[in-house]
């Protein structure tokens, strides 16, 4: 007796097609790993020759992701293009027994055949309405999946874009930090140029006192040589006037009235 998995109950087994006929699991798990994790890889036989045929069952974990396998396929192997065709069992089996060997329908009646007609039509029309929904669910994931793709290359983009805001932000906190300690530098240069003018402001004005002080020491200690030599001076003036006046009235000849 089957298990509630192997009767497709839950979708969570999906029938691919085609494959190569010399196909192993590996090739097959490889290709669907990508929607989830796959719990069982079975090949199909055929009954009477035990050839493989072109279908495989893939078995996953949950159904959301068998789900997604049939409604966005995997492409073919060795195919650039081709995707496969992928259904779930269960709706694999509807079809099996919607449309029986027709070698059966050959050994019925005219009223059963006809009746068999009918339904084989009936149903025919429930499954080309199941495949219109089916067509529609894989047109409404691959615009999901498309819609998906945009939003992750805006994201990456915005990611890009605060990348660069942010390298930016950084380069301009490092100007501002290489500004203010250029700035801290020339502060501390100007104020060690301040304190050195400073300083031979003070240097200037103790020679420029020094200077006066010398000058005032030297005009003291000369004042009164330069006084006597003037008095000397003025001694020897008055001797010479004096001699002059004699020589004077010594020469000069005296009339007689």
């Amino acid at each position: 007796m089957q298990s509630r998995q192997e009767q497709g109950v839950g979708s969570t087994i999906v029938l691919a097609r085609p494959f190569p006929k010399d196909v192993d699991e590996q090739r097959v798990h490889a290709l669907f790993a990508a929607y989830g994790r796959i719990t069982k890889v079975r090949l199909r036989f055929q009954q009477s020759n035990l050839q493989q045929k072109d279908s495989v069952y893939i078995e996953f974990e949950n159904s959301a992701d068998a789900d997604t396998a049939v409604s966005n396929p995997p492409l073919q192997l060795g195919s650039t293009s081709g995707r496969l065709d992928c259904l779930h069992k269960r709706d694999y089996e509807q079809q099996q027994r919607s449309f029986p060997q027709s070698s059966s329908l050959g050994t019925s009646t005219g009223k059963r055949k006809q009746g068999s007609t009918d339904s084989v039509q009936d149903n025919a029309a429930n499954l080309g309405a199941d495949h219109e929904k089916s067509k529609k669910r894989r047109k409404l994931a691959a615009a999901q999946v498309k819609q998906m793709d945009e939003v992750q290359a805006a994201l990456k983009r915005e990611q890009a874009h605060t990348e660069t805001l942010k390298e930016a932000a950084k380069k301009a906190q490092q100007e501002a930090s290489n500004a203010k300690a250029s700035e801290k530098l020339a502060q501390s240069q100007l104020i060690s140029k301040n304190v050195e003018i400073t300083s031979l402001k003070g240097q200037l004005e103790a020679a420029v006192k020094r200077a006066r002080a010398n000058a005032e020491t030297v005009h003291a200690q000369y004042r009164p040589k330069v006084q006597n030599l003037e008095g000397q001076v003025q001694q020897l003036k008055d001797a010479l006037e004096t001699e002059l006046s004699r020589n004077r009235k010594r020469t000069l000849p005296k009339f007689e009235l």
